[in-house]
């Protein structure tokens, strides 16, 4: 883990590993919001941290794929929500375009910075 970070979040990142290790993730919710937050939401989401947290930072997710796992998250939240299935692979395959374009964008804005750094 990078020990760059302040303690209390470094804390809070082990007792997060730790309640998803023990299956009691549902410990990290605010406990007002604990019956409105969906299980495959949460779970998506937690996945998507937990991967951020991968000690050795070439294994971690590029920025386009925690975006993009993130809008899932959030699809799936909002789906439950509305009352639909948690999954809706038309709404998500709406909400990837959008994402390719903008890692696609923020790919383009990368290169053009290392291009002109080495001049």
């Amino acid at each position: 883990m990078d020990r760059s970070l302040p303690e209390e979040q470094v804390s809070l990142a082990n007792w997060a590993l730790h309640c998803k290790r023990n299956n009691t993730i549902d410990q990290i919710i605010d406990p007002n919001l604990k019956d409105d937050v969906s299980p495959d939401s949460l779970e998506k989401f937690v996945e998507t941290a937990e991967k951020c947290l991968i000690s050795q930072g070439i294994e971690r997710p590029s920025m386009g794929d925690v975006l993009w796992n993130l809008e899932v998250a959030l699809q799936m939240q909002s789906n439950v929500e509305k009352g639909e299935s948690s999954f809706d692979p038309i709404s998500i395959s709406s909400s990837q375009a959008m994402l390719s374009s903008i890692v696609s964008s923020e790919d383009s804005v990368f290169s053009e910075l290392r291009s002109s750094r080495g001049r």
